[in-house]
């Protein structure tokens, strides 16, 4: 699984404004989808399962504003619904699931130590512990949880995938296992 962060700057395209929130709220609150062009970087490397944080750029903005998990890869819209969007006619669409819209935007200047910087393209690769950061996890320079307890998960799936993905580095106060059935289903 990998980490990314989507950013959507203002634009100014056929004639029409659109800030850099309104695309987000259309394409993400509204249709749960994202757009990709043909050379925007990380566009082969992304797969269903990875997690996105999503960036509004520019002066006035700077803000995280979501998160989702990704449903598809990049593909081309055959359906036609494409047209209705911001989006230039020959953009990919990416599925979203689990989408997360933060009740308040939160400032890139909250987050001084995050690794990822922004830079020119519509995406990035962060780290896994910049990705919790975001989140609002309490993050530490040994793993990505110094108290379990105290961390704030926005679904409960992330907080199940993160409690299997570092089983081995929480204690519990007791031995516990992991329970798998005949299927290979943890739980």
């Amino acid at each position: 699984m990998n980490y990314y962060v989507f950013q959507v700057a203002d634009q100014s395209k056929y004639g029409k404004q659109r800030i850099a929130q309104e695309v987000f709220d259309f394409l993400v609150r509204g249709k749960s989808v994202w757009g990709f062009g043909f050379n925007t970087p990380n566009r082969k490397a992304i797969q269903p399962g990875d997690k996105v944080v999503f960036y509004l750029t520019g002066p006035d903005n700077q803000v995280f504003v979501g998160a989702a998990t990704l449903k598809s890869t990049p593909y081309e819209d055959k359906s036609g619904e494409s047209k209705d969007w911001f989006l230039d006619p020959e953009t990919l669409r990416i599925d979203l699931e689990d989408v997360v819209v933060f009740s308040e935007p939160k400032p890139r200047k909250e987050f001084a130590n995050l690794e990822w910087r922004p830079a020119q393209g519509g995406s990035s690769k962060i780290s896994e512990k910049d990705f919790l950061t975001i989140l609002g996890a309490q993050v530490s320079e040994q793993g990505p949880v110094t108290k379990p307890e105290e961390m704030e998960f926005a679904l409960e799936k992330y907080l199940e995938e993160f409690i299997v993905d570092n089983w081995a580095k929480i204690d519990f106060g007791e031995k516990l296992e992991i329970f798998q059935d005949e299927n290979g289903n943890v739980g």
